[in-house]
């Protein structure tokens, strides 16, 4: 028998139903919105309709996470583009000018002084240094204390754009990389990657020793965590 793929409304939601070799019913919504409930061929649609209804609660709480605000996927660099410093919304102001800085104002500005002709990507690169410059100076300021708390030396830091990681380390030669990207999210979730990476330095794996080590130096890093993993700059 051939058992069709289908669509289930449920007011206000559209869900695609998927049928696969599985046990169960299983419940997901994509980071763009969608919801896909998979289900077993010979299972009833009835069924499935139950269970999404018994789940609604966290299907709305699931996509307000997914609809919360996110980096623009092609900034252009204009004036009045909204960028984000330690989660707080600015708006990026371009003045021309021969002298190259970038700079942000106590009334959530992000003022960036570059000649006019300077192309995006020269825009991106100042954008980039300011970024790198703020979590450099934050992690300054709380590298010491979380050492000291952790009972781990200084490590030597870098910090810079990434693609695919928020940190990094090395415990054998005692140093660690952080994503300058972290600027842009509340300064604790530079906080979780800075105890996360430290505590490296005592276990290699992510398993329940590590886990340990997190949960006594940063009780609520599961939150900070969620944030980065969704890219979602503003706690909801």
């Amino acid at each position: 028998m051939n058992y069709k793929n289908s669509t289930l409304y449920i007011e206000p939601f559209r869900i695609q139903v998927v049928r696969k070799k599985v046990k169960n019913i299983n419940l997901s919504v994509k980071k763009d919105g969608q919801i896909v409930v998979s289900m077993p061929y010979r299972g009833k649609l009835a069924e499935v309709e139950a269970f999404v209804k018994s789940k609604i609660d966290w299907v709305q709480k699931t996509l307000q996470k997914t609809q919360a605000i996110k980096p623009p996927k092609t900034p252009q660099l204009i004036d009045g583009e909204q960028h984000f410093v330690w989660g707080g919304a600015y708006t990026l102001n371009i003045i021309h000018a021969d002298k190259v800085s970038v700079e942000k104002t106590e009334n959530q500005h992000i003022v960036m002084c570059i000649p006019d002709h300077a192309t995006a990507a020269q825009r991106q690169k100042l954008l980039d240094y300011f970024y790198a410059q703020l979590v450099d100076l934050s992690i300054f300021v709380q590298l010491g204390v979380l050492c000291k708390k952790m009972r781990v030396p200084l490590p030597k830091v870098s910090v810079r754009k990434m693609t695919t990681r928020w940190g990094s380390c090395t415990p054998a030669k005692k140093s660690i990389r952080i994503n300058s990207e972290l600027a842009k999210y509340p300064l604790k979730c530079l906080q979780y990657v800075l105890v996360h990476e430290l505590a490296h330095f005592f276990v290699k794996g992510h398993g329940d020793d590590f886990i340990a080590i997190i949960d006594k130096n940063m009780p609520d890093w599961q939150k900070y965590k969620e944030m980065l993993d969704n890219h979602t700059f503003q706690a909801a």
